[in-house]
C-alpha cells in the first residue's frame, strides 16, 4: 500500500516538473535549434470537427475532436508552435474513448514537453502473443483503462535534447470469452493492475520543419524502468529506438524512411508489449494483430503534396492543408 501512495506522490511531483522548469531564470539560448519562423501560426487557432461512426462492437458512436495551435510568446519569437489535441466519443453501448495530448515548446525551443491523458472503456481484440498467432484465435474482450504520460527534455547541444519520461497506467480486463485465450492460458496482465515507469529520453533532430519536413533526420531513443519500487505491478524495461530520414525530391516531394525497434526484457503486460500495426508503423495492419517483447520494423514512403488552401500565403502554416500519396514498404522481425 505504501508503494501506491509513493507512486502517486512521485508522479504528481513529476507532473509539475514542466511548470517548475519554466520558472527558471532566462537561459542562454543556443541559436541552432528546431525553431523555424515559418511553422508557428500568427495567432491562437483552433480546429474542431464532429466524430461519428459505427462498429458492430459499439453500435453508433458520437463525439468531437479539436486541435489547438498556440503561437510563441513575443519574448521568444523563434519558438515552435505548441499543440493541444482532444477527442471524446461515447457509443450506444455506453463505451467511452477520450484523449487529451499536447506537445509544447518553450523559450526558443530550449525546452520541450509532451503529455497525454487517456481514458477508455472500450472493446478490443486479442490474437495471442508471438509471430505465429492465428486469425481463428481472435478473441474480443472489454477493458477500462486510465493512462497518463509526461515527457520533458532540455536542449543540451545543438539539435540534441535530453530528458526523462514518466508513465502511469491503471486498467481492468473483463468480459473475456469462456474457453478463449484469457480463460485457458496464463497471459501476463490479464488481471489488469497498476503499471508505472520512469526513464531517460534522448532526441537528435535536424529536420528543417517539424510539421512538414523536406530534409533532415530524426533519432529518438529511450529506456524506461517499470518496477515495484515505483508501485508497479509489473517488472520490465522498455527500450525503444527510432530513426527517420527525409530526402527532398524536386520542390515539395519527399522520400522518407524509418527504422523502429522496441525491446521489453522482463515481464511486461500483454497490452504494453510491442504491437504491429496502427497508424504509425506497419500501417494497414490491425494494431495488435501481432505482439511480443521484441519488435523491429522498417518502412518507406513517398509523399507528394496537394495544396487545398493557403492562409496568408504561408505554405508552412498549419492552416495549409495537403494530401500525400504514400508508397509503403515494411518488414517485421
Amino acid at each position: 500500500m505504501w508503494n501506491k501512495y509513493f507512486t502517486l506522490l512521485l508522479f504528481g511531483s513529476l507532473f509539475c516538473a514542466p511548470i517548475l522548469l519554466m520558472a527558471q531564470d532566462e537561459p542562454i539560448v543556443i541559436s541552432d535549434t528546431l525553431a523555424t519562423d515559418s511553422v508557428a501560426p500568427a495567432k491562437l487557432r483552433i480546429f474542431a470537427a464532429p466524430v461519428v461512426g459505427y462498429t458492430p462492437e459499439t453500435r453508433f458512436f458520437f463525439g468531437a475532436g479539436a486541435i489547438l495551435y498556440v503561437p510563441p510568446p513575443k519574448k521568444y519569437p523563434h519558438t515552435n508552435a505548441s499543440t493541444l489535441k482532444a477527442i471524446f466519443d461515447i457509443s450506444q453501448n455506453k463505451q467511452v474513448e477520450s484523449n487529451l495530448t499536447g506537445e509544447g515548446y518553450f523559450m526558443d525551443n530550449l525546452y520541450r514537453s509532451d503529455f497525454s491523458i487517456r481514458y477508455y472503456k472500450y472493446p478490443d481484440l486479442f490474437f495471442g502473443i508471438g509471430n505465429n498467432t492465428s486469425e481463428d484465435d481472435k478473441e474480443k474482450y472489454n477493458y477500462d483503462y486510465f493512462n497518463w504520460t509526461i515527457d520533458v527534455q532540455r536542449l543540451v547541444y545543438p539539435n540534441l535534447y535530453a530528458g526523462f519520461k514518466t508513465f502511469f497506467e491503471w486498467n481492468k480486463i473483463y468480459d473475456v470469452e469462456q474457453g478463449g485465450l484469457f480463460d485457458t492460458e496464463d497471459i501476463p496482465g490479464e488481471d489488469g493492475g497498476l503499471n508505472t515507469g520512469l526513464g531517460l529520453w534522448l532526441t537528435y533532430d535536424t529536420r528543417d520543419n517539424i510539421y512538414f519536413p523536406l530534409k533532415g533526420y530524426y533519432l529518438d531513443a529511450s529506456a524506461a524502468v517499470h518496477n515495484g519500487i515505483f508501485g508497479s505491478d509489473f517488472n520490465y524495461v522498455d527500450y525503444s529506438f527510432e530513426y527517420r530520414h527525409f530526402k527532398q525530391i524536386g520542390k515539395d516531394d519527399v522520400l522518407a524512411w524509418n527504422v523502429y525497434t522496441e525491446f521489453l526484457p522482463g515481464s511486461p503486460p500483454f497490452n504494453r508489449m510491442a504491437k504491429l500495426g496502427g497508424d504509425s508503423y506497419m500501417r494497414g495492419n490491425y494494431n495488435g494483430r501481432f505482439r511480443d517483447r521484441y519488435y523491429a520494423t522498417a518502412q518507406a514512403e513517398y509523399a507528394s503534396p496537394f495544396e487545398i488552401f493557403r492562409h496568408h500565403h504561408r505554405k508552412d502554416s498549419p492552416d495549409w492543408a495537403k494530401w500525400h500519396i504514400l508508397l509503403i514498404s515494411s518488414s517485421l522481425d
